[in-house]
């Protein structure tokens, strides 16, 4: 178990910035040529959108079980208590599950949709951790959650009812609405950057202010 929830944020961000790394290495002349006409360049860039989602996952995951099991430190040096004794991440889960309704505690896939801050807010909720507050953060303003949702259900399962879900993206950053997942993500947002490195950016910002 980590010491300090500054850890935790810290290994969120190295990875955050592999995928950073990794996409944008892709990016040089990579503009709207189609899905799979320049297929390595568009596999990487798949793989950096659907491995971004699922860091952040199990960054609220850890964010949530560490807390609960307590005796670490938030990076602004606040001291979190264990909740009812919990000393371990297995514990803190089995604690978790307890928690919620007989019918949910019996299916085999029970946890929260842990990419979803609500649910993981829902989660620290029942649990009762130490710094709830802090943990509303993840729920901040931004549009990275919501897109990166909607862009991995896409890349794994390409259909057309995946597809349509993507067309409030490509409206608001303002591509064509045929244009790729690929191609959407490396579209230029106010300012200059990627939409994936907006994405990476708001992502390590949430995760920062929710271990304070």
């Amino acid at each position: 178990m980590p010491a300090t929830l500054g850890q935790l944020v810290g290994r969120f961000a190295a990875e955050v910035a592999l995928m950073r790394q990794i996409f944008l290495e892709q990016a040089p002349g990579h503009v709207w040529r189609g899905l799979w006409l320049d297929a390595v360049p568009i596999s990487v860039q798949s793989y950096a959108v659907i491995r971004l989602h699922d860091a952040w996952a199990r960054y609220c995951k850890d964010l949530v079980l560490v807390s609960t099991a307590g005796e670490v430190f938030t990076t602004t040096g606040r001291h979190i208590k264990p909740v009812g004794g919990i000393r371990s991440r297995k514990e803190a889960l089995a604690l978790l599950r307890s928690k919620y309704p007989k019918w949910r505690q019996r299916r085999t896939v029970w946890e929260p949709k842990w990419f979803d801050p609500r649910e993981t807010i829902e989660a620290a909720t029942l649990i009762g951790v130490g710094n709830l507050a802090s943990m509303g953060a993840l729920a901040s303003a931004g549009v990275a959650t919501e897109d990166l949702r909607d862009c991995r259900n896409f890349l794994a399962h390409r259909d057309a009812r995946t597809n349509r879900a993507i067309d409030a993206i490509r409206r608001r950053v303002g591509v064509p609405m045929a244009m790729t997942v690929e191609d959407l993500a490396n579209a230029t947002v106010p300012g200059g950057a990627t939409l994936f490195e907006l994405w990476c950016y708001e992502l390590r910002q949430k995760a920062m202010n929710a271990a304070k």
